[in-house]
């Protein structure tokens, strides 16, 4: 009988024979069938039937006990189908432990025995395992006490070779896997295509791959392949020099003697190589634009700075943009280049141009650029980014002068004096200074002075001053020539002008008393005084 792919089953079937009052004799257990065939196809085999007889040849005998042993190591017992007792029989059919089924008389210390007739006296499953090699694997009958069957028949399971899996592959099992990879551009990868080529009927080929690690990696990393299938895995290089690195890949599998036996292996060697890569690039620190008036258009850059050269016929595209936001941000030129390989490492120009308009407020943006490589790398290189800022607009000043402008400059002295008057420059309801560049005569005449340091910047919300004069003529009752002085300021469009005269005049002096005037002067009051007194007395 030929099973395949299921349970064997052994089922012992006997019988205990006991006639009153007699002697034991020729009481037997017999396998039957003997011999049981299975097939090794992978998978426990189907069930089938064995016949344990038990004859009672003889006088009823006290009790007996025999034990059946058999190779745990390859069969087992189904856990649903362990030995069982017997309807109707005073015997007894117990697992002992792994490999040792105990079949006894019920009586075996009893008295009477009490009848007994021939009849199964258990039953009982076995498993063949999955894989299970071919071979013969005997079931013994042992007499365990003197009253015991004699003559005992017992059996055996003949397991012959059935449909394997086999293990073939592409390349062949054991051959070498070499992978050249260029440094710096993404793993290179060989395959393995694997089939499982036993015949037909055969289980499915199952594989697990280990010991790649660090450059070489395979995936994946199990196999489960059907009867003339196959399934490709992938053996990847991801060099870092131009060292090689090998290491031995193991395949470990169920196959059967139709292919290459377990393990198979394979000696990967993954070797870097130089070959065209692209320059690599940075973006330096943004040059913003500077502070200007509100609502006005201010322009920054941003460096590009070339970090390595790179391999001949590779190159490197940036394309840089900027999202429009509050200031009104964008990109004005250099955002879109190619660098060639091999490339001068250093800043590269131009350098990104951006502008942006100058709001109530600071605002920050950033420029993206993609980058791009020929030959194309995996995975692909992140983007360069860098901050930028759009400075907060100024509110244009409001230039004043104190006094205003066209108010005329008189100055009169005693001959060869200096005489001068300040002017102050006002700057409200604005948020930027400005800034006076210059005060001058014009006609340009010697005497007229003007002091203070140009330029001369006037704060928001702040004053500044000078001071405009002139040196009298050394002659009473003549002047300077007239002349006009014009202040200037050029970025706030401010102009004042201020005609200004110079006179020398002898003042005339006013006389001063002496100590005893002044006495004589309070003398003759006080006389005065007297004198219209008695006066008035007299009229009185």
């Amino acid at each position: 009988m030929r099973l395949s792919k299921k349970k064997l089953v052994l089922a012992a079937v006997g019988s205990l024979l006991f006639a009153a009052g007699g002697a034991v004799s020729a009481q037997t257990i017999a396998l039957t069938p003997s011999t049981v065939n299975g097939t090794t196809t992978g998978g426990p085999t189907t069930p089938t039937t064995i016949q344990v007889v038990f004859t009672n040849g003889g006088a009823n005998p006290a009790g007996w006990q025999a034990d059946i042993t058999y190779n745990n190591a390859v069969l087992s017992i189904a856990p649903s189908t362990t030995a069982i007792t017997p309807s109707g029989h005073f015997t007894t059919c117990v697992v002992v432990s792994p490999g040792l089924i105990r079949v006894a008389s019920a009586n075996i210390t009893g008295s009477p025995p009490g009848p007994h007739v021939n009849g199964n006296v258990c039953n009982i499953q076995f498993t063949l395992p999955n894989p299970t090699a071919a071979g013969t694997y005997p079931l013994a009958i042992t007499n365990t006490v003197s009253l015991a069957p004699t003559g005992n028949t017992p059996g055996q399971i003949v397991v012959s070779a059935g449909p394997q899996p086999a293990y073939s592959s592409v390349p062949a099992p054991g051959a070498a896997v070499n992978i050249t990879d260029t440094i710096g551009g993404g793993p290179t990868t060989a395959t393995v295509t694997v089939t499982n080529s036993g015949p037909s009927g055969a289980p499915n080929l199952t594989a697990t791959l280990s010991g790649l690690s660090g450059v070489l990696s395979v995936s994946p990393t199990s196999l489960n392949i059907a009867q003339g299938a196959n399934q490709t895995f992938t053996i990847g290089c991801d060099a870092t020099s131009t060292t090689p690195v090998t290491q031995t890949l193991t395949i470990t599998h169920n196959g059967g003697t139709g292919g290459a036996s377990s393990p198979v292996t394979h000696q990967v060697t993954c070797t870097g190589v130089t070959g065209p890569s692209a320059p690599t690039a940075a973006l330096g620190a943004a040059t913003n634009p500077p502070a200007g008036p509100i609502n006005t258009t201010g322009n920054g850059t941003v460096p590009v700075n070339v970090t390595a050269a790179g391999v001949a016929t590779a190159s490197l595209s940036l394309n840089c943009t900027i999202p429009a936001g509050t200031a009104s941000f964008a990109i004005t030129g250099g955002g879109t280049r190619t660098i060639n390989a091999p490339a001068t490492v250093g800043p590269n120009a131009p350098p990104i141009g951006f502008s942006c308009v100058r709001q109530a407020s600071a605002v920050s943006g950033t420029i993206t650029c993609t980058q791009t490589t020929v030959p194309a790398e995996t995975p692909a290189r992140p983007n360069l980014t860098a901050q930028v800022e759009c400075p907060a607009g100024t509110v244009a000043p409001n230039p004043g002068v104190n006094p205003a402008s066209g108010t005329t400059f008189n100055f009169v002295g005693a001959p060869s004096t200096s005489v001068s008057q300040p002017i102050t420059f006002t700057n409200t309801g604005g948020t930027a200074s400005w800034v006076v560049d210059n005060c001058t005569f014009s006609p340009a005449v010697t005497g007229y002075t003007v002091t203070g340091t140009f330029p001369l910047t006037v704060p928001a919300g702040g004053t500044a001053a000078i001071s405009v004069g002139c040196t009298t003529p050394a002659t009473a009752g003549t002047s300077l020539a007239n002349t006009t002085l014009t202040c200037v300021g050029a970025n706030a469009q401010f102009n004042a002008t201020f005609p200004v005269t110079c006179r020398a005049e002898q003042l005339v002096p006013v006389p001063t008393m002496s100590s005893a005037g002044k006495a004589m002067m309070a003398l003759l009051v006080l006389l005065v005084g007297l004198i219209g007194f008695q006066l008035y007395r007299r009229s009185a």
